[in-house]
């Protein structure tokens, strides 16, 4: 079970991904949805320690408030389930296709009368 704060709220994973420009954003928009919810901010840095040809991790050179997940939560957000629900993102994302073509087929007329 991931280590909840004293207010027992789950805190909020951040999966980076990117250089330091994409760390930093990505960061920045963490924080400030933890801070506004009163939570504890994790960073999950497996993908860029696993690119690391690109930067790696870049937040290390700055003081981030936030920690870096621990082993027993990397098994809990396993690979092969963030896998699997990109995948099934791709499958259902036709669906919604389909439903913003089918109700953009709307129009607008003005008609002036005096």
């Amino acid at each position: 079970m991931p280590k909840q704060n004293s207010s027992n709220k789950a805190p909020i994973y951040l999966r980076l991904m990117g250089g330091l420009g994409n760390q930093l954003f990505q960061y920045a928009a963490g924080r400030s949805l933890a801070d506004r919810l009163g939570v504890e901010l994790v960073l999950d840095d497996r993908y860029v320690v696993r690119k690391s040809h690109h930067t790696g991790l870049a937040l290390d050179a700055f003081n981030v408030r936030a920690r870096v997940m621990t082993a027993a939560e990397r098994q809990l957000f396993s690979e092969r389930k963030i896998r699997l629900a990109r995948w099934f993102k791709k499958l259902i994302r036709p669906l919604g296709k389909v439903f913003w073509e089918t109700q953009s087929t709307l129009t607008f007329n003005i008609i002036f009368t005096k």
